[in-house]
């Protein structure tokens, strides 16, 4: 599915036809609807419905994935391999995907929309990919750090690389309200203040949803390096694993080289990717 997003992205950088996006993109929208919508959403324990993303259903587990469609296991594992953490990383790239289609098509739905899905309401759409992201973050923080060593397969670091990439989407996304903000800005002279379009009041709340997105990128952010700051306390792994890559301690060094680079502000978080997986 992250190869097609890219196959999206390709298609939009190279001036292709619309139909080639609209071919890329439903071979992954069936996929992104049933992660969406997988993963229980409303779990059912002595009469009382918990909800996905609110503290009850942090606690119970609700909304993270199984290790396979039939396992109704209690115990679901929150790592990069399988679980949580790693569905962050496509999701996150969807609505980088998204907000490609929106821009290219002036932020209406294309006409090929309601071919695909999502009955052409790509804010709703947008929405619930967002909500699902936040969902998913919030149980990695919960349950990332993990007994299995700092590696970045089924380890702390690849817990906290998604950390890093949910910092990054909404980075991404207040440097996008900031930009619009200031386009706004740059019209305020032709338009009535006191039309309902009015560029003024548009542009107020463009800044109040980039303040909004730049805080939640610095909260991920901290969240990441407090990650970091644990790698010493957890078991590292022994034998041939020791010094791998996706396994051992080498996660471990990339991880914290990483933060390193970034130095706490989110303005350097392009400089960090999980290696050998964020290729773009």
């Amino acid at each position: 599915m992250l190869l097609c997003c890219y196959k999206v992205v390709s298609v939009f950088d190279h001036g292709r036809s619309d139909s080639d996006a609209q071919q890329a993109f439903r071979e992954i929208f069936s996929s992104v609807e049933w992660l969406l919508d997988a993963g229980c959403k409303v779990k059912t324990e002595a009469g009382e419905q918990i909800v996905e993303g609110t503290p009850e259903g942090i606690a119970a587990g609700v909304g993270n994935y199984p290790q396979k469609t039939d396992d109704h296991d209690d115990v679901h594992y929150v790592q990069f391999c399988h679980g949580a953490s790693g569905v962050v990383f496509l999701l996150t790239k969807v609505h980088e995907t998204v907000d490609l289609i929106c821009t290219r098509n002036a932020r209406e739905a294309p006409d090929w929309i309601g071919d695909v899905g999502g009955n052409g309401d790509w804010n709703n759409y947008r929405q619930r990919i967002e909500d699902k992201i936040k969902s998913l973050g919030a149980m990695t923080w919960q349950y990332g750090l993990l007994r299995k060593g700092p590696g970045l397969c089924h380890g702390v670091v690849g817990n906290g690389y998604a950390l890093l990439a949910i910092a990054r989407y909404f980075q991404s996304r207040s440097a996008r309200a900031m930009d619009a903000a200031s386009s706004m800005d740059n019209r305020r002279t032709s338009v009535s203040i006191v039309k309902k379009e009015d560029p003024v009041l548009k542009a107020k709340h463009g800044k109040k949803l980039q303040t909004a997105f730049r805080e939640a990128a610095v909260l991920w952010l901290r969240r990441a390096q407090l990650f970091g700051l644990c790698i010493q306390k957890v078991e590292h792994a022994t034998g041939a694993m020791q010094f791998n890559l996706f396994e051992g301690s080498c996660g471990a060094v990339v991880f914290l080289g990483d933060l390193i680079k970034v130095d706490g502000s989110v303005e350097n978080l392009h400089k960090a990717r999980f290696p050998m997986f964020e290729i773009l």
